[in-house]
């Protein structure tokens, strides 16, 4: 019996015919994934010595996205530590390594993805400062494609952003495209506003410049459309290196 398929492999299969879209999607999908990272030994601490591999390429450290996949590699227990895909996109950008995803598990999304990279994925989720709406006069309806990928994003958006805003309004102002979160809490703002646009970045606006700025009510024109509802309250996740963004892992 053949190993299962993942999300990433049907990302993958869909860049095929998907074009920069579904080449967006998939690098997205790839940084929220949790990944299985190959280690010379175990971590110690905060300390994780990824197992390199010469290529023509370039040095490249190898992740999985399923553990029947790191196993194919030996016949023992092999050491690994799971990151998430955007954390270790940092960690290999930053010593100039590559990575060997999901290499001989057959799959479709099996791929060697060069140290550039990495460097790219690093430098799409390094926050960006977010433009001010100074007023909200002179708006007009938003592009479709605007109204499609703010669909898309809030359809796929991680529970942590549920519950935190209580909708959002999209607008056209001076040839930009403008997202109002409306009812954010004020704790979240910045939180908010950098995660979406980061998932903005990962989408295909046809070069559309988007600003996103925050309301209390809702204003007239425009489209509206409901921000996720909080789910119930989860047990803490696993405090494996890289979990913890407040204690980042460290190559050594």
């Amino acid at each position: 019996m053949g190993l299962e398929t993942t999300d990433l492999d049907r990302a993958q299969d869909a860049v095929g015919s998907g074009g920069n879209e579904a080449r967006l999607s998939f690098f997205r999908l790839l940084a929220n994934t949790n990944l299985l990272v190959l280690l010379e030994r175990e971590a110690q601490g905060d300390v994780l010595e990824p197992r390199l591999f010469d290529l023509d390429e370039g040095q490249v450290a190898l992740a999985f996205d399923l553990e029947e996949r790191l196993a194919l590699m030996g016949d023992a227990p092999l050491p690994y530590a799971e990151i998430p895909g955007r954390v270790l996109a940092r960690l290999l950008a930053g010593e100039g390594l590559g990575l060997g995803l999901n290499l001989g598990a057959g799959s479709a999304s099996e791929m060697l993805l060069p140290a550039s990279a990495m460097q790219w994925l690093a430098d799409i989720l390094e926050p960006q400062d977010q433009a001010e709406a100074e007023s909200f006069r002179d708006l007009q309806p938003p592009e479709p494609i605007l109204v499609e990928v703010m669909r898309k994003i809030l359809a796929e958006a991680p529970p942590v952003w549920g519950g935190l805003a209580r909708g959002v309004q999209l607008f056209s102002r001076e040839g930009n495209g403008l997202i109002l979160l409306q009812g954010a809490k004020p704790d979240a703002e910045v939180a908010l506003a950098t995660a979406l646009s980061e998932a903005l970045r990962f989408s295909d606006l046809g070069g559309q410049v988007v600003d996103i700025s925050f309301a209390n009510s809702t204003l007239s024109g425009g489209v509206r459309l409901d921000w996720p509802k909080a789910a119930p309250e989860s047990a803490r996740g696993p405090s494996a290196p890289g979990m913890n963004p407040d204690q980042p892992p460290k190559l050594r």
